[in-house]
C-alpha cells in the first residue's frame, strides 16, 4: 500500500508539473513521460485512483501539446507498442479502454487516421475477448466521428470526390456553425 500510495503522489505531481510548466509538453518529454508510465506499475495497476490519475495525466500530456505538435501521435505510438501489446491482460485492456476514452474525448481532429487505423487492428486481433470488444466500440467511435468529419470535409470545400445529392443533405452552413473554433481550424 505505501508503494501505491507513492505511486499515486507521483502521478499527481505529474499532472500538476504537465498542467504547469511548459517543458512537460515538448514532445520529447511527453515521450518520456508516456514511456515511464507504460513500463511502470502506472497502466499495471489494480487501483481505481491509479488508473484514474494515468488517465488524467494522459489527457494532460495531449491537452498541453502545443498546436501542431505530434505528442497526440506519439501517445498513440507508445500505447499501442507497449501498452495494447504488453503481455499483461490488465495492461492491454487499461490501454485499450484508454485510447478508447482518448478517442471519445478529443475526436479524431488531432490523430492521425493511419494511427487510428493501426490501433483498431491490434485491439480486434487481441486474442481476449474484452479487448476485442473494445476494439469494436473503438471502430463504432471512430466511423461515427469519421461520418461526422466528412460532410464538414465537403462543407468546407477541401474534398471534390463528395457527390452534389451528399453535400445538400449535409447541410454545410449548419456545419460549420456548429463546429467549434479549434475543429474549424483544423479542418
Amino acid at each position: 500500500d505505501k508503494n501505491a500510495g507513492a505511486l499515486d503522489c507521483a502521478l499527481a505531481l505529474s499532472v500538476t508539473y504537465s498542467d504547469c510548466c511548459r517543458g512537460a509538453c515538448l514532445e520529447d518529454n511527453s515521450s518520456q513521460i508516456m514511456t515511464l508510465l507504460l513500463k511502470g506499475a502506472a497502466f499495471a495497476s489494480s487501483r481505481p485512483s491509479t488508473l484514474k490519475t494515468t488517465q488524467e495525466l494522459v489527457f494532460k500530456l495531449i491537452e498541453v501539446a502545443p498546436e501542431g505538435s505530434s505528442t497526440a501521435d506519439n501517445v498513440i505510438d507508445l500505447i499501442q507498442q507497449h501498452g495494447l501489446k504488453a503481455k499483461k491482460p490488465k495492461v492491454v485492456q487499461f490501454a485499450a479502454k484508454l485510447v478508447l476514452q482518448m478517442v471519445q474525448e478529443f475526436g479524431t481532429v488531432i490523430f492521425s487516421v493511419p494511427k487510428l487505423s493501426a490501433v483498431h487492428e491490434t485491439l480486434v486481433s487481441n486474442s481476449n475477448d474484452k479487448i476485442r470488444a473494445i476494439g469494436i466500440e473503438y471502430y463504432s467511435e471512430y466511423y461515427e466521428l469519421s461520418k461526422i468529419a466528412i460532410p464538414q470535409l465537403a462543407a468546407l470545400k477541401i474534398s471534390s470526390n463528395l457527390t452534389k445529392n451528399h453535400q445538400q443533405k449535409s447541410q454545410p452552413e449548419m456545419m460549420i456553425n456548429n463546429m467549434e473554433p479549434q475543429q474549424l481550424t483544423l479542418w
